[in-house]
């Protein structure tokens, strides 16, 4: 059996993989990195390239390389987007734009009158999600002249309406970005998404949101927290 050696590319890369997920990457330029991982600058700047297309560095003027830090999103939370993400420097944009509401959403809502919000989520200048949400008109009168600029829904609708967030269901699949997601989220199309279906309910099993999110899935990670996992028990078990 022959044997190929590995590039002094891929030995770079796999380098810099390693000391990233270790958390001991150093903010080098690529000369320092070079030297300290023993390849030549030719070789460590297309080590350094896979990494930044993935989204896992970034190089910052005067700074060197430096790790992208990704958002955690629990994924069991029972909480809004802007408090899962939890951040000073988030912005919530407001977007303007006519959306095909499809009979899955009003079969959802019991309802054929929809209020449709588009929101854009920025962080440090640096759009990562793009949302969807759609809820009653005929439950929540009057939603469609409340402004939602920074302003949390779930938080507008126990104040405004008493009504609170009770239990959900998400269905997170990978997708890519297409040519309007990929302008909202500006990213080359094609850039890998999480996509992410949520169904929210109230504490008497009534509908409130059906919500479609494209997040940006080189910022963002999900986490999964399970408490009592060994209570467990299939339906049907005694």
């Amino acid at each position: 059996m022959e044997y190929k050696e590995i590039s002094p590319a891929t030995l770079g890369e796999e380098r810099l993989r390693y000391d990233i997920q270790k958390g001991i990457f150093n903010n080098l330029s690529e000369r320092e990195l070079a030297d300290q991982y023993g390849i030549s600058r030719t070789a460590m700047r297309r080590s350094l390239s896979v990494l930044k297309n993935e989204g896992l560095i970034e190089k910052k003027p005067r700074v060197g390389m430096t790790v992208n830090r990704k958002h955690i999103i629990n994924m069991l939370a029972m909480s809004s987007m802007s408090a899962e993400l939890n951040s000073d420097e988030l912005q919530t944009e407001v977007l303007q734009e006519d959306v095909t509401v499809g009979e899955d959403i009003t079969h959802f809502l019991k309802s054929k009158h929809v209020f449709e919000l588009s929101r854009r989520r920025i962080i440090n200048e640096k759009p990562i999600s793009y949302e969807l949400s759609f809820l009653s008109d005929v439950r929540f009168p009057g939603i469609d002249q409340i402004s939602f600029q920074n302003r949390s829904l779930y938080q507008c609708l126990k104040d405004q309406y008493g009504v609170i967030l009770g239990y959900g269901h998400e269905t997170i699949k990978a997708g890519y970005a297409d040519k309007k997601q990929a302008s909202i989220l500006e990213i080359p199309e094609k850039t890998p998404l999480y996509v992410v279906t949520s169904l929210a309910y109230d504490h008497d099993d009534e509908p409130i949101e059906y919500s479609v999110q494209y997040l940006v899935g080189n910022q963002i990670r999900y986490r999964l927290d399970a408490k009592n996992i060994f209570d467990y028990h299939e339906d049907g078990d005694l």
